[in-house]
């Protein structure tokens, strides 16, 4: 992000689809360029599957990956987060909708409702590659840092035209 933000350090959740046409390969450039600033960057490449069509479009459960990415609230306590994922009959973006509704009346145990929902109770949703440049996602801390990150596998080539093989 430029110009440089100097001691404004900036919290940004990078996400696209690697069938994305548009937004795939752009993701990278912007956590490398994030990353180089001081940022705090957190990318999520997501991949289509059976029933999630992916493209240029948001990932499912949009408002969830916004508020557990960017801890607009307290993430949800790791006693929460195991009776979300007791709630969880399998994984897919649906049941992970049903058991977020489930926390949001107060159904589920040892959960504040409110709380911002964890990268592992988000997983249930979808599972994208996830790159943390300060393993921070949402208010949660500690988490893996990508100390070798890795680009999004895209469906077309991203790049430079020399690098994708374009004719100039």
């Amino acid at each position: 992000i430029y110009p440089r933000t100097c001691e404004n350090k900036l919290v940004d959740c990078i996400a696209a689809y690697t069938n994305d046409n548009i937004a795939c390969g752009t993701d990278w450039y912007m956590y490398e360029a994030m990353v180089a600033e001081g940022n705090d960057a957190r990318m999520l490449s997501f991949s289509n599957t059976a029933s999630v069509s992916g493209g240029h479009k948001d990932p499912k459960n949009k408002f969830s990956w916004i508020v557990g990415c960017l801890g607009i609230v307290d993430s949800c306590s790791s006693a929460c987060e195991q009776s979300f994922l007791g709630c969880i009959a399998s994984n897919g973006w649906e049941e992970f909708a049903r058991c977020e509704g489930e926390l949001e009346i107060g159904n589920l145990a040892n959960c504040v409702v409110g709380c911002a929902p964890t990268l592992e109770m988000l997983k249930t949703s979808e599972t994208p590659l996830v790159n943390l440049s300060e393993g921070k996602f949402g208010t949660q801390t500690g988490l893996a840092v990508a100390t070798n990150p890795q680009p999004p596998n895209c469906g077309n080539p991203f790049g430079t035209f020399d690098e994708v093989g374009y004719d100039n």
